[in-house]
């Protein structure tokens, strides 16, 4: 079942996910921490691309990102990850704050949802 968000939005889908994990809950943790540290580690590769106005760094990062955005079934994320894209093909992502803060507060959300599926499986 996908996780609500802060915005009771449907966040992030662990369906397809749990299929794989049904009766293995110390494997499933496993690589839902490995996806968060992968999260975490392009979250700040996005913003260090971001800070330094880097469409090519930006780009390979997206592609790193793309099988757990499909995975999960992430809205809002490859809308995202287009306007961030757009903004750094216009040289304007350097000065927008907004989209810095928008990306940070969609990857705590990630970071959040990942969380709370651990404790819940931990229950």
């Amino acid at each position: 079942m996908p996780t609500p968000s802060k915005n009771n939005r449907l966040f992030l889908d662990f369906e397809e996910l749990s299929k794989a994990f049904i009766g293995k809950p110390k494997e499933f943790i496993t690589i839902l921490k490995m996806i968060n540290e992968d999260f975490i580690s392009n979250h700040m590769l996005i913003m260090d691309a971001i800070s330094d106005n880097n469409l090519d760094a930006f780009k390979k990062i997206h592609h790193n990102l793309r099988g757990n955005i499909i995975l999960f079934k992430i809205p809002g994320f490859p809308e995202l990850m287009e306007k961030i894209e757009k903004s750094l093909t216009s040289n304007e992502a350097r000065m927008n704050k907004s989209i810095k803060e928008e990306v940070h507060e969609e990857f705590n959300l990630i970071f959040q949802a990942l969380e709370n599926k651990i404790k819940e499986i931990n229950a």
